[in-house]
């Protein structure tokens, strides 16, 4: 897995509750991203969530 960068460490803890909760991955975006912010997280669990409720 690539190595990702948040913006604090408390961006990264919510990322890693909110995916263990979802069962998701991340974005391969990401990969290539330089810092992943909170709005980057919060908008990438609210796509998920809409997906999953389908």
């Amino acid at each position: 897995m690539a190595e990702l960068h948040f913006e604090s460490k408390e961006v990264e803890e919510y990322y890693r509750k909110e995916r263990r909760v979802l069962g998701i991955g991340h974005p391969c975006r990401w990969d290539s991203q330089e810092v992943i912010t909170k709005e980057d997280v919060d908008n990438y669990i609210k796509d998920a969530k809409n997906i999953l409720s389908c």
